[in-house]
C-alpha cells in the first residue's frame, strides 16, 4: 500500500529561516540598483551553504501547527539535503536531477525528478538562475541599521506560496517566511551558518535503507 510521505505535503515548510512579514517594506530609489537586482547580487554570491535551524508553522490564526530542528546542506543551483530531528524525523536530498524524501516514521522513500522552479520548491532561490527573479515576482526591499530585508510576492497564480520574505546580515541569509495560501506561515532560522566553503558530494546521493517501501515516480528524462 503507498502512502503519501508527510514530507512532501509540507515541503515549502523545510526550505530554510524565516524573516517577519509585519517589517515595513518598501521599494528602494537610492541610487544602488532595484530591490530585484540588489537581491539578484545577493544571491549570485552564494555557492553553497550549510546551518543549523529551527523551524515553526503557524496558521491563519497564529496557532502553532508543528515546530522543528534540524540541518542543512546545499550547493548551487540545485542541490541538497535537508534533516530534521526526532519526532519528526526526515530527510529530503537532491543531487540537482532526482529529488529523495524520505520519511523515517512511515518506512518510505519517494523519489521525483526535483522540479527546477523557484515557485515550486523555494529553496532553489539560493541557487537558481537569479536573474529571472524580476520575471516571476515583484521584489521590494527594507534595509535597517543591520539587516536587509526582501519581500517577493509571485506575479503569476501558480506558485505554491502568497510572498517569500528572506533577511540577509553582512551578505549572508538568516532568515525567510513563507505565506502560502492557506495563511499558513512558516518562519525558520538558520544558525551556524557557514557560506561558501567546499561540501563533499556524499552529501547530495541517498541510498534508502534496507527494508524501505521505495516508491520511485521519476518520469523518464528525454534529451
Amino acid at each position: 500500500m503507498r502512502h503519501r510521505s508527510k514530507i512532501n505535503d509540507s515541503l515549502l515548510s523545510f526550505v530554510l529561516l524565516a524573516t517577519l512579514l509585519s517589517i515595513p517594506v518598501a521599494a528602494s530609489d537610492d541610487g544602488t540598483g532595484s530591490p530585484g537586482e540588489r537581491l539578484n547580487t545577493l544571491l549570485s554570491s552564494i555557492k553553497t551553504i550549510r546551518a543549523s535551524f529551527s523551524q515553526i508553522t503557524h496558521d491563519s490564526g497564529n496557532r502553532s501547527l508543528q515546530e522543528n530542528q534540524g540541518r542543512l546542506w546545499f550547493e548551487g543551483p540545485a542541490k541538497f539535503l535537508i534533516e530534521t530531528d526526532p519526532p519528526f524525523a526526515q530527510l529530503l536530498v537532491s543531487d540537482g536531477n532526482s529529488f529523495w524524501s524520505y520519511d523515517e516514521d512511515l518506512l518510505q522513500v519517494v523519489i521525483r525528478n526535483l522540479e527546477h522552479d523557484i515557485k515550486q520548491v523555494p529553496i532553489l532561490l539560493l541557487g537558481g538562475d537569479a536573474g529571472k527573479l524580476t520575471d516571476d515576482f515583484d521584489v521590494s526591499y527594507f534595509q535597517d541599521e543591520r539587516v536587509e530585508y526582501y519581500l517577493l510576492v509571485p506575479k503569476g497564480t501558480d506558485s505554491l506560496f502568497e510572498s517569500l520574505s528572506i533577511e540577509f546580515l553582512e551578505q549572508a541569509p538568516l532568515a525567510i517566511t513563507i505565506v502560502d495560501g492557506l495563511g499558513q506561515r512558516t518562519r525558520i532560522e538558520l544558525d551556524e551558518v557557514t557560506v561558501n566553503e567546499t561540501i563533499e558530494s556524499s552529501r547530495f546521493q541517498f541510498e534508502p535503507p534496507p527494508g524501505v517501501d521505495v516508491i520511485d515516480d521519476r518520469a523518464p528524462v528525454h534529451n
